[in-house]
């Protein structure tokens, strides 16, 4: 059976999709049997898919497209912000998205990752307001993660306490928590990357390398292609640290499950009997207020141990048209 046909297609969402052509576009018409009385408002969308911008922008500056929506953290590169407010009738809207912003890791059952102490200079090595503007410019917030900065189980940097400083660059403090883990001159790693998400993601792993120096981390950049990077770095098969994307997942529930013993997506190989039983707690908690409070601190354990260095989380555009 072919499950790219339109009519295999399930779903009780506002639209039908009534196309579908592979790497082209996607036609959806207005669903009759909607449950809310009323709506969608419109009759029908068109998506298109085309991975080239400077071509997304042609096709909004002539009509061709109503509007260049980013909904998964893909959308308008910041750098092309200033073009699409140039073009009459267009607004660039800024949004938060539902995902954990990228990352430094390494394998906290080898050395040097396994020591807090070398986690916590890693962290302190990254000049986020530097990393800021020159990366994302329309906007970032200074982290993402363990959970989205969007979920109501999220906790600001200003409400994080102690752990907060580790989210502030200060290389002297960096590098004395690197002699006192016993790398008075740094070290040198690998730093895996991919060329899967495409050059301006291999570029911020470059920004990455040159931040580490400064504390003497000496980082050589192993950038694998996908396939490689997929079936091993990304499943934690690697030496050294890795740069990680950005992850969208559903509940919750789904990110702290990543941190325990035997889940698929524990890269980072966290076995920590603190950690494990908070997310079992968190799953059975008899209330919201429970469950609240067992997330807050599964974050604050988390940030305090530094298992991943998060870095700024930016704001994702959508330029639309006036219709």
């Amino acid at each position: 059976r072919d499950y790219t046909a339109a009519e295999t297609v399930v779903g009780t969402g506002p639209f039908t999709l009534e196309e579908y052509r592979e790497k082209q576009r996607l036609v959806f018409k207005r669903n009759p049997r909607y449950f809310e009385a009323g709506k969608p408002y419109l009759d029908g969308v068109e998506v298109y898919i085309n991975p080239d911008v400077a071509a997304q922008l042609a096709a909004l500056r002539t009509g061709a497209v109503d509007a260049l929506l980013g909904t998964t953290g893909q959308g308008l590169p910041h750098f092309q912000a200033g073009e699409a407010r140039s073009i009459p009738g267009v607004t660039v809207v800024k949004n938060l998205v539902f995902q954990t912003s990228e990352n430094v890791i390494g394998r906290l059952d080898t050395k040097p990752w396994s020591d807090v102490r070398v986690r916590r200079a890693v962290a302190l090595a990254i000049d986020r307001e530097a990393y800021r503007q020159a990366v994302f410019p329309e906007g970032a917030e200074p982290f993402a993660g363990p959970i989205p900065i969007a979920s109501p189980y999220a906790i600001p940097l200003d409400k994080l306490g102690a752990a907060a400083r580790y989210y502030r660059q200060d290389l002297p403090a960096a590098r004395a928590l690197l002699a006192e883990a016993g790398y008075p001159h740094g070290f040198p790693t690998k730093l895996y990357t991919t060329s899967g998400y495409g050059p301006e993601y291999v570029s911020r792993t470059e920004l990455l390398k040159d931040l580490l120096s400064k504390i003497g981390i000496e980082a050589s950049i192993v950038t694998q292609e996908y396939p490689v990077w997929i079936s091993r770095t990304y499943k934690g098969t690697f030496d050294g640290m890795a740069h990680i994307p950005a992850w969208t997942l559903g509940d919750e529930d789904e990110w702290l499950a990543t941190y325990t013993p035997g889940d698929t997506r524990n890269q980072i190989h966290v076995n920590d009997p603190g950690l494990t039983d908070l997310v079992g707690r968190a799953r059975g908690a008899p209330d919201e207020a429970t469950r609240a409070r067992l997330v807050g601190q599964f974050v604050r354990t988390f940030h305090d141990q530094m298992f991943r260095v998060f870095l700024p989380q930016p704001v994702v555009l959508s330029a639309v048209s006036a219709v």
